[in-house]
């Protein structure tokens, strides 16, 4: 899987800052000391920055935040905001519980997970980063996150979408659908926790990096 130049020590790098990030992304984001989210870059419709994907018995199913300005939306990422008219929250809750509530590892988690559905956060880039730091805290706790507020990246930098790396195969992790479904691939990184638990996941994203990067 090529993701780009080896850079396991790097001190910084651009990534797309994904809701509920795949599991790709979610290696990509740990194997780095430090990783930026610019706010000032475009967002783009159907893209990870309001979608996930997570396993159900009919396999792959996409979550996605409602925005403001629907399909007529051109705004900068950093000021689109979630259209909370929609009972998606609920929805997303609904469906997490409804796939994982047999996982492994579901009611170690489950309280932890209802608790980040609840505040009302206005802008999707600080809904996602919201998100992003409960697995940074279980899954790369040595990674520094920062934002910044300029569009202009580096000659070496990388930027990697869950467009570009969905097909890529990974090793496949017990899965609650398995038997019915086959593995899954990609999905969001919370399909990987409540299947193994932060210690292995962690160790899984680890030996990821090592082999994709």
């Amino acid at each position: 899987m090529d993701v780009g130049n080896n850079t396991e020590n790097s001190a910084a790098d651009h990534l797309i800052l994904e809701y509920c990030p795949n599991i790709v992304n979610m290696a990509n984001i740990q194997r780095l000391s430090e990783v930026r989210f610019d706010r000032n870059t475009s967002f783009q419709k159907g893209t990870g920055r309001n979608r996930m994907l997570i396993a159900s018995s009919q396999g792959p199913t996409l979550l996605s935040i409602p925005i403001l300005g629907g399909r007529s939306h051109h705004q900068l990422f950093g000021e689109t905001r979630i259209d909370h008219r929609l009972p998606w929250k609920r929805n997303h809750l609904r469906s997490l519980t409804s796939n994982y509530g047999r996982s492994p590892y579901w009611e170690h988690y489950q309280d932890e997970l209802m608790k980040l559905y609840e505040p009302e956060i206005s802008l999707l880039f600080d809904w996602n980063l919201h998100l992003l730091a409960f697995f940074a805290r279980l899954l790369c706790p040595n990674t520094q996150i920062k934002t910044i507020g300029t569009a202009s990246f580096g000659s070496g930098s990388r930027l990697y979408s869950v467009d570009a790396l969905k097909n890529e195969l990974i090793p496949t992790y017990q899965q609650v659908f398995a038997p019915k479904t086959g593995f899954l691939n990609n999905l969001s990184v919370i399909d990987l926790l409540l299947n193994l638990g932060h210690p292995r996941a962690r160790l899984y994203l680890e030996n990821l990096a090592k082999t994709a990067c």
